[in-house]
């Protein structure tokens, strides 16, 4: 019961983002000329795998949050706390050692680095099959945490 129905709300959120991340592709392969048609495969699965990942951490927060206000304010600080750490607001290669080794843990580092290994550093999909493992495998715990927490609620 939970985890059809989260997975179910995971699918449609991913369509969502990785739509959202075509017409980014897009925008750059018209615009500014990045060479994407040699990177299809990769690509795809960066896009599914950061907007599944997107998704499920989105409902977890969701399940664990008991109104909308908090789960706004969590998931305010979180994404501003993630992309902080994880890359997307300073290169990861500036930020102290330490820090370096925490942005590790944030699902902005495995994001930027399915598209940048692709993109930047030309690696293949077997390269980055241990990205796209952190991606998915995450997004695969963080959906099974938030059906086991919704499916512990409900029976309270």
């Amino acid at each position: 019961g939970a985890l059809m129905h989260l997975t179910g709300k995971a699918l449609f959120l991913t369509f969502i983002g990785a739509m959202q991340a075509a017409v980014i592709l897009a925008v750059a392969y018209l615009l500014f000329d990045v060479a994407i048609a040699a990177h299809i495969p990769a690509l795809i699965l960066a896009c599914l795998g950061t907007a599944l990942l997107s998704a499920s951490m989105a409902l977890l927060v969701s399940t664990l949050c008991s109104s909308p206000a908090q789960m706004n304010a969590v998931s305010t600080f979180l994404v501003l706390l993630f992309s902080a750490v994880g890359g997307s607001m300073v290169p990861r290669f500036m930020m102290p050692e330490w820090l370096q080794s925490v942005g590790i843990f944030t699902p902005n580092h495995w994001a930027i680095e399915s598209f940048y290994g692709t993109l930047a550093r030309g690696q293949t999909l077997y390269d980055l099959a241990p990205v796209y493992g952190v991606l998915f495998g995450t997004s695969a715990l963080c959906l099974a945490l938030a059906a086991v927490i919704s499916h512990r609620l409900r029976r309270l």
